[in-house]
């Protein structure tokens, strides 16, 4: 792959545009990526994106092919932290018992970027719920000292403190190419 391609299956593609949002917690996304000729592929395919040094790592929302040019929608990771699960009754345990119950029902896997410091924290108890795995690790996270959790570029769940991630720098072969990364003012947002 060269420094701006996606690759879909085992084909890769040349990338026109894109706008990527990366928020300090949570998913990041990118609501419009268009690629140089029509892909035949279905929503739900993974994808692999690579951005200079950076290769990100996603599933598919939304695709449309036209005239020549498929413009797709993406979403960090596996796109099941929205879905919908119950959870299991934890009396003292720690987060990270929580969180592997987590991984193994969304296919993720945990970011080696994690705190150990937060994933060891132990808690009396965590009452059973129903929500979306996203509403579980925001609860789960709130019995902390200001843990967050965060999909990492890669696709794999980052359970830590708050920081931001390095594709905030402009680089070398952006410029040689004629091609830019734009950050907006609140400092998530990257057109590339």
């Amino acid at each position: 792959m060269s420094s701006l391609e996606v690759q879909i299956g085992q084909e890769n593609y040349n990338i026109l545009s894109l706008s990527l949002d990366i928020p300090i917690r949570g998913c990041w996304d990118i609501d419009q990526l268009r690629i140089s000729e029509e892909v035949s592929s279905t929503v739900g395919d993974n994808i692999s994106i690579k951005l200079f040094d950076k290769e990100l790592k996603g599933t598919i929302v939304d695709i449309v092919p036209f005239a020549g040019v498929t413009t797709l929608i993406i979403s960090a990771g596996s796109y099941k932290l929205g879905d919908i699960l119950e959870s299991d009754n934890f009396y003292g345990g720690i987060v990270r018992d929580v969180v592997n119950f987590i991984l193994s029902k969304t296919n993720m896997s945990l970011s080696t970027k994690s705190s150990l410091d937060i994933l060891s924290t132990s808690f009396n108890r965590f009452d059973k719920i129903k929500a979306s795995s996203a509403d579980i690790l925001d609860r789960l996270l709130e019995l902390t000292d200001r843990g967050i959790w965060r999909v990492e570029l890669d696709g794999s769940l980052y359970i830590g403190r708050e920081e931001y991630p390095d594709i905030s720098v402009k680089y070398p072969e952006a410029i040689e190419n004629d091609n830019y990364l734009v950050r907006d003012k609140e400092m998530t947002n990257y057109d590339i």
